[in-house]
């Protein structure tokens, strides 16, 4: 999935101590969160809702290109039946490639939000991640930044149309698209807001965060789960700085040589699967890690938020889950808040939501395993949040 970004290390190692012999975790609960349908829609049985037609506002499907025309853009624009022109907002979608509804598990997660915001008075747009749906374009070497350039040509085609407030058009951005909004917000004074759902703060503190909480749900022990962690920071430091592949495995060579000679004795494993040797090591993990060294993630493990908040004065929302186990809001969702006020930027709002996912479900498991067995799409109590919100700093 777009928002799933299981660590090169924890998926080698769990992989192995599973498979040798070590005891499986306990069966995760099978009870689903009820779901939570918005007061006064009817939804279709199932995933109850997302929405059907016939809609009771505007639904337009619309395509335009970048301005050197090399990647084309479908997209679906909803605004309200009367009135106008009407504030906006741009659906920014999380890592990987997802079409315009940010589906997952047949889950729509963008049309349950562009739904509820239109009844409520707004515009937005939605729009295929490039190779996804009707658009186009390079993936493989894209990056984050790639993504961002996306975003603006999104903004500029919107300014454009006569439904559409020029003045108040902002970004709602999930997952990495939390990451692309302040991105985009920081070269561009006109953007009216923005509203962060799970975005985090770094992508080197969410991966190492994510192998934390995948260590906890398999019940790992503890000189496994140091070892785990201090063999993905290894691999992290080292995708940072490393240039090429040759240069990557031979930093995580020396580094991990380095650290396994300061393993105790007393907790070495005797089993290579689960602590090789030197030599071993980098044989062992190349063929995880060598795949994954793109673009997208070098540029990902070396994000931070700070250059980016530092400069956004519009006003921003943060919203995030507290049961999320890929991204640490508990931590992120005050730091972000922190770099926005420490640079003149009061206009802040956060909410740090018990019992949501990373999807923004009510959770009983709150694992990713159940994200497709809940039949809640996207909370209502954050819609809410998001319209009341939107009501007083923008509408106004």
């Amino acid at each position: 999935m777009k928002h799933i970004l299981l660590p090169t290390v924890i998926l080698f190692l769990l992989t192995r101590w599973t498979t040798a012999g070590a005891q499986s975790a306990p069966a995760q609960p099978q009870t689903v969160a009820p779901s939570r349908p918005q007061k006064g829609i009817v939804y279709p049985p199932g995933h109850p809702q997302t929405p059907e037609p016939p809609y009771p506002y505007h639904s337009d499907s619309v395509e335009y290109d970048n301005a050197d025309k090399t990647v084309h853009f479908g997209a679906t624009l909803t605004y309200p039946e009367t009135g106008g022109p009407f504030a906006a907002a741009i659906l920014i979608t999380g890592s990987g490639t997802q079409d315009r509804d940010e589906t997952i598990f047949s889950h729509h997660p963008f049309a349950v939000i562009a739904d509820y915001l239109t009844r409520h008075g707004y515009a937005v747009l939605r729009v295929d991640d490039r190779g996804a749906g009707l658009s186009t374009g390079d993936v493989k070497k894209a990056t984050t930044a790639v993504f961002a350039e996306d975003v603006e040509t999104s903004f500029a085609w919107l300014k454009e149309r006569k439904e559409i407030d020029p003045r108040k058009i902002g970004l709602i951005g999930h997952s990495e698209g939390g990451m692309i909004a302040p991105m985009v917000a920081a070269e561009n004074a006109d953007i009216a807001f923005i509203i962060s759902l799970a975005g985090p703060f770094s992508g080197d503190s969410t991966t190492m965060y994510q192998v934390e909480a995948a260590l906890r749900q398999y019940h790992t022990p503890t000189p496994l789960a140091q070892y785990t962690l201090a063999t993905e920071r290894i691999v992290l430091e080292n995708v940072k700085i490393a240039d090429d592949t040759a240069a990557l495995l031979k930093g995580i060579d020396r580094d991990y040589r380095a650290y396994y000679a300061t393993i105790p004795d007393s907790i070495r494993s005797k089993d290579l699967a689960l602590q090789p040797t030197p030599d071993n090591f980098v044989h062992s993990i190349a063929p995880k890690v060598l795949p994954a060294f793109v673009p997208w993630w070098k540029f990902y493990i070396a994000y931070n938020a700070t250059p980016y908040y530092s400069k956004v004065k519009c006003p921003v929302l943060l919203v995030g889950g507290a049961k999320d186990i890929q991204v640490d809001n508990a931590t992120d969702i005050p730091r972000l808040a922190a770099i926005l006020k420490t640079h003149g930027n009061k206009k802040v709002e956060t909410h740090l939501m018990p019992d949501l996912n990373h999807l923004f479900q009510h959770c009983t498991a709150c694992t990713v395993a159940e994200y497709s067995k809940l039949d809640e799409t996207f909370s209502p109590e954050v819609l809410s949040i998001m319209v009341t919100w939107l009501d007083k700093e923008i509408r106004k």
